[in-house]
């Protein structure tokens, strides 16, 4: 497993992505967003109204960046409008984004060239996620903080979803919730917290990183346990499950 990071306020983990876009179009996603370059790879976009704060951090150079930060563009709007609505409650709203990132597989290899210019010598291979952890507080009394992923094949040169994740015939519910159930038990009984009937719902695994012993799955605030456990994280080991698709 390899992943990179820094550490951030509000005691969440932005890790940057290792990225094999140029540097300017690695930018672009970030000067959509409004932010700026930090680290080389992670991008700080920040804004302060009186109706709401909205501080976002997230990695850059990953194959779906215009998918990042469309999704990001679309969460911050929500945000903004609910603020701004007439009637609007317990202001100021705040939505607070960082990311983790996680690759399987060989990274890209280059080799220095004529002038001094590195060239590529070896494709990258496997897959690299990005994990959003989304932290909005707005009407409700407390925050609830969901996940957004976004993992891409380089092999097979698409974006894999759970359903791409194994072979056609093979349920993935069937395969993980036994095992994501057993962890969750494991990790939380000792608080007396149970796992819910969410453990057979799809949506329940539809974020998740890969990496090159594990598939680690990041579950929404409510939606397996009570809601003041807050969001969740389980490993499932690849050797525990059918071979990947990937």
């Amino acid at each position: 497993m390899r992943t990179t990071g820094i550490a951030v306020a509000a005691v969440i983990i932005a890790l940057p992505l290792l990225s094999t876009a140029p540097a300017a179009a690695a930018q672009s996603p970030c000067t959509d967003m409004g932010g700026n370059v930090q680290s080389g790879d992670v991008c700080h976009a920040l804004e302060i109204a009186p109706e709401y704060t909205i501080d976002l951090r997230f990695g850059i150079g990953h194959p779906e960046d215009g998918a990042v930060a469309a999704y990001l563009a679309q969460e911050r709007n929500r945000v903004i409008g609910l603020a701004r609505a007439p009637g609007a409650t317990k202001l100021p709203y705040s939505l607070l984004v960082t990311s983790v990132s996680t690759s399987s597989g060989q990274p890209q290899q280059t080799t220095q060239g004529y002038n001094t210019n590195a060239i590529p010598s070896t494709p990258q291979t496997g897959t690299r996620s990005l994990v959003l952890k989304i932290l909005a507080d707005i009407e409700s009394a407390r925050s609830d903080s969901i996940y957004k992923s976004f993992t891409f094949d380089f092999d097979q040169n698409r974006p894999v979803t759970l359903d791409d994740l194994f072979e056609p015939g093979v349920d993935p519910v069937d395969v993980l919730s036994p095992l994501v159930a057993a962890d969750l038990t494991r990790q939380f009984t000792i608080r007396g917290f149970t796992v819910s009937n969410g453990i057979r719902n799809p949506a329940t695994y539809r974020s998740f990183a890969i990496t090159d012993d594990a598939v680690v799955f990041y579950i929404d605030q409510s939606a397996v346990l009570p809601a003041a456990v807050g969001g969740v994280i389980s490993v499932v080991p690849r050797a525990k499950i059918p071979p990947l698709k990937i």
